[in-house]
């Protein structure tokens, strides 16, 4: 009888180092498919990279990593010496491959570096200094946009035409001269971010009629107007 029961308990003991073993075989084929093959040294952004940014600049942002070789590009770089003297060309996100593509040889990036928001356009405008609010609105601030137009019938109405703008940029207006040089105007030029739809509406304003802007409080929400011609000017 003690003899039996010795028998069960090593038979016991087997069975479950056999099930270990099964579990231990199955958890590191699923490891390995997770892992998805063998790994490959690469240039990675550590912080997000703007557009425009020199790579003098962005370099600081990059270290060197282990990644899986399916997700290294053909256009990686090799060696931080391949971007020397070039500029980044798009927005490059934390945790990125660097790539030579992400780099160019101007001076700037297209668009100046703009950071234009998803399905949006910019669109410059300039107007005069009091039109623009004086060079107050900067880059990130949101402005209402007020136009005056003069109909056929001679009936002229002053609206709010699109309300929440987001500014991108605001310089002062430069015209060329015959010497080649850029000569100040004068002029607000604001870059704003636009659809497609309001960019045709800002247009359309622009070409038949005048243009105001008015800087918008933090947090207040968009607004809309009636709109004032001379029938009710002078009314609340």
């Amino acid at each position: 009888m003690q003899m039996r029961s010795r028998t069960m308990m090593l038979a016991g003991a087997s069975v479950a180092l056999l099930g270990a073993l099964v579990v231990f075989a199955y958890a590191k084929s699923v490891t390995a498919g997770a892992g998805g093959g063998s790994s490959i040294s690469a240039y990675v952004a550590t912080n997000d990279i703007g557009a425009g940014t020199k790579w003098a600049d962005a370099q600081k942002s990059v270290a060197k990593q282990n990644v899986p070789s399916s997700l290294r590009p053909a256009s990686a770089i090799g060696s931080p010496t391949e971007l020397a003297g070039r500029t980044s060309v798009r927005r490059i996100t934390k945790g990125e491959v660097v790539t030579v593509s992400q780099f160019g040889t101007a001076a700037a990036a297209p668009g100046l570096g703009l950071e234009i928001p998803p399905k949006l356009n910019a669109v410059s405008i300039n107007v005069p200094p009091p039109r623009g609010v004086a060079y107050y609105p900067q880059a990130g601030d949101l402005v209402n946009v007020y136009t005056t137009i003069k109909a056929v019938d001679g009936k002229t109405i002053t609206k709010l035409l699109l309300s929440n703008v987001q500014i991108l940029s605001n310089h002062a207006a430069g015209t060329q001269t015959s010497e080649g040089s850029v000569a100040n105007t004068g002029e607000v030029l604001f870059t704003l971010a636009l659809s497609p739809d309001k960019s045709e509406k800002l247009i359309f304003a622009k070409e038949n009629g005048s243009l105001w802007f008015g800087l918008v409080r933090p947090g207040d929400p968009a607004a809309t107007t009636a709109g004032r011609n001379l029938t009710n000017v002078f009314g609340e």
